[in-house]
C-alpha cells in the first residue's frame, strides 16, 4: 500500500498482482513524507528509506517497536534478508490504519486518510485472470509452508496437487474458516475484491490488468501526472511455476469454486479460463 500526497494517490495493493513490483517502482517518485509500508524490494533498487520511516520510528514506541522486530527476525533466522526497520515501520503504522497487513483494505485507508483526501485523490489496484490468480495463491502458500518445513527456497511440485489446490479454495470460499496451524496460509487475502471495494462496491478509481501490467503503468503514470522514471519496473516475487501444466489442477469443482470466489474480478473484465 502506498499513500503519496505529494502526487496525490493511493494503490492498493492486492496480494499476487504484481504489488511488489509496483510498489519499487512508484518508490522513486515518493516525497519525504509519503507512506509505503512495504520497503524491502525498493531497498534492492538503492532507494532509502524516507523521513516518513524515521520520524515514525524516533521515538520510545519506534525503538521498542525496533527491538521486537529484531528479535523475531533473530528466532525466524531471516535476520539477513528481511529488513528490521521495515517491520518495526509497518507495526507503527498497522496500529493508526487498523489493519496489519501491506495488503490494507479501502475501507481502513478511507479512514486513516480522512474524507476529504480520500476523495481528491487517484486510487488505484491491479487485479489479473482469476484462474491464474487462484493457482498463484496456492503456488505461494504451497511454496512458504515447504520454506518453513524444509527452509527449501524453491517450491518442489511434487507438493502441487489437484486435491490441496482444492482445499485451498475451500478455505478461501469458507472466508478461512478451515482452521490451519500453518502460518504461511495465507488464503484469507483473498479474492482482492475485499481490499478494492467497500460494502461490495468498487471503491477505486482505476483497476489495471496485471496481464498489460507495464502498459497499465504508463496510463496511470500519466493520469498522476509523474515524471520521467529513473528506472523501469523489477519483477520480484515470481515462483518457478511456469513449467506446470496448469490446467490438470482445474477440474469441473475447482472452476466452479474459481468462479464464485472471483465472482467480483468475473464482472470486471469478463475474464475467460486461460489454460
Amino acid at each position: 500500500m502506498i499513500i503519496s500526497d505529494k502526487y496525490k494517490f493511493i494503490f492498493l495493493h492486492i496480494p499476487k498482482t504484481g504489488g511488489s513490483s509496483i510498489s519499487a517502482y512508484l518508490n522513486q517518485f515518493l516525497g519525504k513524507n509519503d507512506l509505503q509500508l512495504k520497503w524491502s524490494d525498493a531497498l534492492i533498487d538503492r532507494i532509502p528509506y524516507n523521513n516518513r520511516v524515521y520520524k515514525e520510528l524516533n521515538n520510545k514506541e519506534g525503538y521498542n517497536l525496533i527491538i521486537k522486530a529484531f528479535k523475531k527476525r533473530v528466532r525466524d533466522k531471516r535476520i539477513l534478508d528481511k529488513p528490521i526497520l521495515e517491520l518495526a515501520f509497518k507495526n507503527i503504522i498497522s496500529k493508526k490504519l487498523g489493519s496489519d497487513s501491506i495488503h490494507a483494505k479501502a475501507e481502513h485507508i478511507k479512514k486513516y486518510v480522512k474524507a476529504k483526501k480520500w476523495k481528491n485523490y487517484f486510487k488505484f489496484c491491479f487485479i489479473r485472470n482469476p484462474y491464474s490468480h487462484a493457482f498463484s495463491s496456492f503456488v505461494w502458500d504451497e511454496s512458504r509452508f515447504q520454506y518453513n518445513k524444509y527452509k527449501v527456497p524453491y517450491i518442489h511440485k511434487k507438493g502441487l496437487t489437484k486435491k490441496k489446490f482444492n482445499l485451498h479454495l475451500k478455505k478461501i470460499d469458507k472466508k478461512n474458516s478451515i482452521k490451519t496451524k500453518d502460518i504461511s496460509d495465507r488464503s484469507f487475502l483473498f479474492p482482492g475484491s475485499q481490499i478494492y471495494t467497500i460494502n461490495d462496491k468498487i471503491a477505486v478509481d482505476y483497476i489495471g490488468k496485471f496481464e498489460i501490467l507495464e502498459k497499465e503503468l504508463k496510463k496511470i503514470s500519466k493520469i498522476i501526472g509523474l515524471p520521467k522514471p529513473k528506472f523501469k519496473i523489477s519483477y520480484f516475487n515470481k515462483k518457478n511455476d511456469y513449467n506446470i501444466d496448469k490446467s490438470k489442477f482445474f477440474d469441473e469443482e475447482n472452476k466452479r469454486l474459481v468462479r464464485k470466489i472471483w465472482k467480483k474480478e468475473f464482472e470486471v473484465f469478463n475474464y475467460k479460463f486461460p489454460f
